[in-house]
């Protein structure tokens, strides 16, 4: 990656978002734009903050997003830390769309759906069949009550 003149915008709702930005006077303009996600975790030492980025839409190939200007809290610059970790991410989710399989039609997946269905009533019928008998019980511990 060429550029690394990211930037980092906070929106009204709380998100963070990163990529290469454009303001014109009413709106901005995000190319790339991936979220930034930070999640609790525990360690030994006690709890932790962990940020990661991910695609900010999902299920999209467009790539450049459009913003009204009044969303936006604040636009920054990002440090050289995150716009490395930035180029990182964005080449793995570049390369897994490259490699990701062909969509499956709707009728595609009304086949994988009823065959799902199909497994789930086989999985319970042959739990049925492997269920403890009261007999079965019986006959293994040579009588009808526990104690």
């Amino acid at each position: 990656m060429d550029n690394t003149d990211y930037r980092m915008v906070r929106l009204t709702d709380g998100t963070t978002i990163m990529g290469s930005i454009k303001v014109d006077k009413d709106f901005l303009r995000i190319t790339n734009a991936l979220q930034l996600h930070t999640v609790q975790r525990e360690t030994e030492m006690g709890s932790k903050e962990d940020s990661t980025l991910a695609p900010w839409l999902p299920f999209t190939d467009d790539k450049t997003f459009v913003i009204p200007r009044d969303k936006i809290l604040v636009i920054t610059q990002a440090d050289k830390h995150i716009s490395h970790y930035y180029e990182v991410i964005l080449n793995k989710v570049e390369k897994a769309k490259a490699n990701s399989k062909p969509t499956l039609s709707a009728e595609e997946m009304e086949k994988i759906y009823k065959l799902a269905d199909q497994m789930d009533q086989m999985q319970k019928i042959d739990q049925r069949e492997t269920a403890w008998s009261e007999q079965d019980l019986i006959d293994l511990f040579g009588k009808k009550t526990i104690h």
